[in-house]
């Protein structure tokens, strides 16, 4: 039995634009200022902020339709784990 998931990736695309360049934005009003956090420090913050959540939605919705059904609590600690520990990994 498939699941069919309502996971559009024009959607995705759109939303991580729009997060990247309203994230551009803010980082080069700083830059024209000459603060510290400039364009691309907002831009790939705002870029990996976008895709982590919007994947964090993506994969609560996907586990919440399973037999196991944990709470949206428990999905959001999960994911938090995860991305730090990526971000130590990296690190």
């Amino acid at each position: 039995m498939s699941i069919a998931f309502d996971f559009y990736y024009s959607e995705f695309v759109f939303q991580v634009l729009l997060a990247s360049l309203l994230g551009g934005l803010i980082g080069l009003e700083r830059d024209i200022h000459g603060r510290a956090a400039g364009l691309r420090t907002h831009l790939l913050v705002s870029l990996g902020a976008a895709t982590f959540t919007i994947l964090s939605i993506f994969i609560s919705k996907r586990c919440l339709i399973q037999a196991f059904r944990p709470t949206l609590g428990e999905l959001q600690r999960k994911s938090s784990r995860e991305l730090a520990s990526w971000a130590r990994a990296l690190s």
